[in-house]
């Protein structure tokens, strides 16, 4: 075996087993001629040659070398170098190989070799002197080296539900820095009350910096969606160290997402002298009037500002727009792109998706996909990768329990909860006016069938009683009860129970004078808790007898306890052999602005107009529970999982809540 001393392969990189055809081409040889290539890694390769093609070549021969990798269209080209010989085999290693070409190569082995992401918790403090938290997201043994992708929080969000995007980020050639702003939500330091648009870019220059003094990185990547990507660009108009701006589904004027919302000019209210004080956002309390002030005053505040800031970005700028987003103007964000065309700014539209993206799971693989090649477009030049690498999602779910754990910094208690739910489900009577909502109950019905005379129905966490109301709508058109059928609702907040028996009352009589008819149902309501105190779910006995109702109904209920599959098992047990049952649960990443949307524009009432903002204000804090991990949304696949594991039979599952609920339906 001859080895040259001076250039002998390290094995630095990681090396893939192949067989790959290889073209190589030397002095010796004037054209190209075929070989294999044994294995391959980021830095060289060993090849399998001919017996009497490779006795002329030499230890330091220089070699052309041409080989195809199913990730690209076009063959990769570069230069060789030998480095040993040994009978049939060499070993080359590449030079004058250029970046691309090595990124691609990384990524084919990354593909077959599949290997872990390691998520490094990181601390460093800001401008001001506060902690921040994040994590460092990149493949193990490789921490160096590689373009850095800063990703910012969304607002109301933390660094965990940046997960998705860095991991794909991470599996394709860049290393990912993802944290929590300060006076935020979060493991940073401060509270929400204090958040600004200026903290928030302040906090991305800072974490900026410490990529600097941490990594010795010159310039980065920045990725910010929704209210975040404002101060994303006006940290791109003062830092020229950020090369590549992305912004997904990003907020390009604050005053006209906020008077969307709200259908209120809140900045021009603000700068007239208005105050709000502490005032709930989207489900977080902040200092609304500081809010404000301080946009107006380092302008954040309209779409001049933006304009201003995007004349001094001189980075590209590629921004997606969600082709059903209620929040931001496409016209807007055309011309906030289109304002300069010299520095590679690009517009894209995601079909299908919403302000949240991740509510489509399509649109969501569509943005992922699109974010990453603009990625390895503006920063490795390569516009002709035919696959983007998708991480193990065993990594991702296995990172997100993790840091879901992390964030569970308090426990639910059980008076907490009632308090929240009462102040909440006031508000979800509104609820009862959307289209939408009206939808859903229909279709519910329908999955359960009207209520013979006799039959008893359950409604589980039954809330003011619309399930109960829209039953007795649906029976009074029929007008063929003369013995009524009886419904039960139970729920473990007293004053909603009484809501329920008012409305339940008013609508008997309307419907009774109405259609001269006889009582159509017998309402009967229960205050229980389907959640034991101590947790002891082997113990929870329900109040009833096995086999006792013919229908049940649990309508956005199971989401919100401890052991959903328990419960259910114990709601079959007093569901009668044949008798039917529909679960309920927002999807997961559901996005609540379409239903809000289109309620908010079939009204003029400016009391609804409240009650709504109060409504989406208090769905804002069920995510956040959500997000935190005491709440769970289910998908269809969970739902139908649920009810099968139950011993239901014929099930099925639909979706509808303007697309942002999973129903599923079951017979015993």
């Amino acid at each position: 075996m001859r080895i040259t001393q001076a250039n002998i392969e390290k094995r630095r990189h990681p090396r893939l087993t192949t067989t790959l055809p290889v073209r190589i081409k030397s002095d010796q040889y004037s054209s190209l001629f075929e070989s294999a290539a044994q294995n391959i890694s980021r830095g060289g390769m060993m090849l399998e040659l001919n017996s009497d093609r490779f006795s002329r070549l030499n230890s330091f021969s220089d070699l052309d070398v041409e080989f195809n990798l199913p990730l690209t269209k076009a063959p990769l080209k570069t230069k060789a170098r030998v480095i040993w010989i040994q009978r049939s085999r060499i070993g080359i290693r590449f030079v004058e190989i250029r970046p691309q070409e090595r990124t691609i190569i990384s990524l084919f082995i990354q593909k077959e070799l599949k290997p872990a992401i390691k998520s490094q918790l990181i601390s460093y403090r800001n401008r001001q002197g506060k902690e921040i938290i994040g994590f460092f997201d990149h493949l193990e043994d490789e921490e160096k080296g590689k373009p850095i992708v800063i990703i910012c929080p969304s607002y109301g969000e933390t660094k965990k539900s940046a997960i998705m995007i860095s991991y794909h980020l991470v599996m394709n050639g860049f290393n990912v820095i993802r944290y929590d702003n300060t006076d935020h939500v979060g493991e940073s330091e401060g509270d929400m009350i204090g958040f600004t648009l200026l903290k928030a870019k302040e906090d991305l220059l800072s974490t900026i910096d410490f990529v600097g003094e941490r990594f010795g990185a010159k310039n980065v990547i920045v990725v910010a969606s929704s209210l975040a990507n404002r101060a994303a660009i006006k940290a791109a108009a003062e830092d020229k160290r950020i090369k590549l701006l992305i912004g997904l589904a990003g907020v390009v004027n604050l005053q006209y997402t906020l008077n969307y919302v709200y259908k209120e000019d809140l900045v021009g209210n603000h700068i007239s002298g208005k105050k709000w004080g502490i005032t709930d956002i989207l489900g977080h309390d902040i200092d609304f009037d500081n809010f404000l002030s301080e946009a107006v005053r380092n302008k954040f505040s309209d779409l001049e500002t933006t304009k201003e800031d995007m004349e001094k970005v001189t980075a590209p700028y590629v921004y997606f727009f969600a082709e059903k987003e209620a929040w931001v103007s496409m016209e807007e964000a055309k011309e906030i792109v289109n304002l300069d065309s010299s520095h590679g700014h690009e517009f894209h539209v995601i079909s299908d998706a919403m302000h949240e993206l991740y509510e489509n799971p399509r649109a969501t693989r569509l943005a992922l996909e699109r974010m990453v090649g603009s990625c390895l477009k503006h920063i490795y030049g390569l516009e002709d990768i035919k696959e983007i690498l998708k991480p193990d999602m065993r990594h991702v779910v296995r990172q997100n329990r993790l840091e879901r754990e992390r964030l569970k910094t308090y426990e639910l208690t059980k008076e907490g909860e009632k308090n929240f739910w009462g102040k909440y489900l006031s508000k979800y009577l509104l609820i009862e006016k959307s289209a939408d909502y009206r939808q859903y109950l229909e279709l519910m019905v329908s999955l359960l069938g009207l209520p013979k005379e006799g039959e008893i129905v359950l409604d589980v966490g039954c809330g003011p009683g619309h399930f109960g109301a829209w039953l007795l709508r649906d029976l009074a058109k029929t007008r063929l009860i003369h013995k009524p059928c009886i419904y039960v609702g139970i729920d473990f907040v007293e004053s909603v129970l009484k809501e329920a028996k008012e409305k339940h009352e008013e609508l008997q009589r309307h419907f009774r004078e109405k259609y001269k008819t006889t009582m159509l149902i017998d309402f009967r309501y229960m205050v229980y808790d389907l959640e034991p105190e101590d947790d002891s779910y082997k113990k929870l006995q329900l109040p009833f007898h096995d086999n006792y109702f013919d229908k049940i109904c649990c309508s956005l209920f199971l989401s919100y306890v401890k052991n959903p599959q328990v419960i259910l098992m114990k709601l079959f047990s007093v569901l009668k052999p044949g008798g039917r049952i529909v679960i309920t649960s927002l999807k997961p990443y559901c996005d609540l602005s379409q239903i809000y949307r289109n309620f908010v524009d079939q009204t003029e009432s400016d009391r609804e107009i409240e009650d709504a903002r109060d409504l989406l204000r208090a769905a804002g804090r069920i995510k956040e529970k959500e997000y935190q991990g005491h709440y769970h949304f289910f998908s269809e696949k969970e739902l139908i999982s649920l009810l099968t594991k139950a011993k239901g039979k014929a099930v099925r599952v639909y979706r509808s809540f303007a697309n942002q609920a999973n129903i599923a339906s079951a017979e015993k």
